[in-house]
C-alpha cells in the first residue's frame, strides 16, 4: 500500500484512506473493499490530503494536482491545478484553500473553480505548505499557514494574500513545520523539526513543550 498520508471518516465504520499508491475505502468488519489509483486519462498519483466536498464526495490533493472522488470514481479538478503538488486542503470562509509545494496557497471556490495563487513570503524559498488551519479575527476570515520556515497568518485583502509571521519569540518561530492541529478547546499543537509544542487559544507566547526531537516525545501538557 505504501505510506498512509491521510484518512477521512465518511460514516461510522467507513473510512476513506489516502496512500502513496492510491485511494482506498475501508469498512469495519470487511477491511479494504475498494481502491482507486488514478483518474481516467491522468497519471497515477500520490495522495497527500482529503477534504469533504460540499456538493458530495471528497476533494483529493495529490502530487499531480486536484481531483474529486464521488460515486465510486475519481475525476480531475480544474486545469490550473494540474501537476501542482497539493499537501493540504481546507474549506473555510466560503473558499477551498490548497497548500502547495512551490505555488504558495491556492484559492478556489468550494466547487473547485480556480481563483488565484497567493505566493508565500520570499524567505520561504520555494515554499512548502504542509497544513492550513482557520485563523479568524476582527478583520474577517483568515488562515494559519504552516511552512518550512515557521507559521504565518494570512488574510486576503483586495484579492492579494497578505502574510505575517506568527508566534515570534517561540521555538516554532522559524522552525520547519511538519503539521499543526487545533483541539476543540482551542489549543494549537505544532509539530516541528525540533519537537512538539502546544499553544493555548493561539495567543500565548509561552508554549507547552511536549518533547524534543532528540529526546523523543514525552511529557504532559
Amino acid at each position: 500500500l505504501g505510506s498512509l498520508t491521510s484518512f477521512l471518516e465518511l460514516a461510522p465504520g467507513r473510512v476513506l484512506m489516502g496512500w502513496a499508491r492510491g485511494l482506498f475505502l475501508w469498512e469495519e468488519g470487511r477491511g479494504i473493499v475498494n481502491r482507486w489509483q488514478k483518474a481516467p486519462g491522468s497519471p497515477a498519483f500520490d495522495i497527500w490530503a482529503l477534504q469533504p466536498h460540499p456538493g458530495g464526495g471528497v476533494w483529493i490533493g495529490t502530487d499531480k494536482g486536484l481531483f474529486r472522488w464521488r460515486d465510486g470514481r475519481i475525476e480531475a479538478g480544474c486545469p490550473q491545478m494540474r501537476n501542482v503538488s497539493i499537501a493540504s486542503l481546507l474549506l473555510h470562509g466560503g473558499r477551498l484553500w490548497a497548500g502547495t509545494l512551490g505555488e504558495g496557497v491556492a484559492e478556489l471556490s468550494p466547487e473547485g473553480r480556480f481563483i488565484t495563487f497567493h505566493a508565500l513570503p520570499q524567505e520561504t524559498g520555494k515554499g512548502f505548505v504542509p497544513k492550513i488551519l482557520p485563523w479568524d479575527g476582527p478583520a474577517g476570515p483568515g488562515l494559519l499557514v504552516a511552512t518550512n520556515v515557521g507559521l504565518y497568518r494570512c488574510r486576503v485583502e483586495g484579492g492579494r494574500g497578505c502574510f505575517e509571521r506568527a508566534f515570534g519569540g517561540t521555538p516554532v518561530h522559524k522552525a520547519s513545520i511538519a503539521t499543526i492541529y487545533r483541539e476543540p478547546s482551542g489549543r494549537l499543537w505544532v509539530a516541528s523539526a525540533d519537537g512538539l509544542y502546544g499553544f493555548d487559544h493561539y495567543r500565548t507566547s509561552h508554549p507547552i513543550p511536549w518533547g524534543s526531537a532528540e529526546a523523543g516525545i514525552e511529557g504532559h501538557p
